[in-house]
């Protein structure tokens, strides 16, 4: 995964955890985590969350993940949340496992459509 992460990076997180200096925060440095999830049933899709914290310029709770899927060769980032946990759930849509976000007081829910992950349930 060491790999995913420097290629969805563009080199700019070298492991799987740590501390950078991010150019898209304003030079500040942030922690990161990521994780990889299993989205299709053999596993056969890369994807990673990327979970950045720790900054005021990641918003007002301070954390943002962002869900990354490569697609023909390419990775393609598929959305932005700035609370919570995005977690695969047991249901699926055209094989892909449906996600949600846990840790908030609502909980939306994006389903694959083909080529990428669509939002079907907002919160307000």
């Amino acid at each position: 995964m060491e790999l995913w992460v420097k290629e969805v990076s563009g080199g700019l997180l070298p492991s799987v955890k740590g501390s950078v200096v991010d150019p898209d925060c304003a030079n500040q440095e942030v922690d990161y985590e990521t994780q990889q999830l299993a989205l299709d049933a053999k596993d056969r899709t890369p994807a990673v969350v990327i979970t950045k914290s720790g900054s005021t310029c990641l918003g007002r709770t301070g954390q943002k993940s962002e869900l990354w899927v490569k697609s023909g060769g390419q990775w393609v980032s598929q959305f932005v949340v700035s609370e919570g946990e995005i977690q695969t759930l047991p249901s699926r849509t055209q094989g892909f496992a449906d996600l949600s976000v846990s840790g908030g007081p609502c909980s939306p829910l994006w389903r694959w459509q083909g080529q990428r992950y669509a939002v079907v349930k907002r919160c307000p």
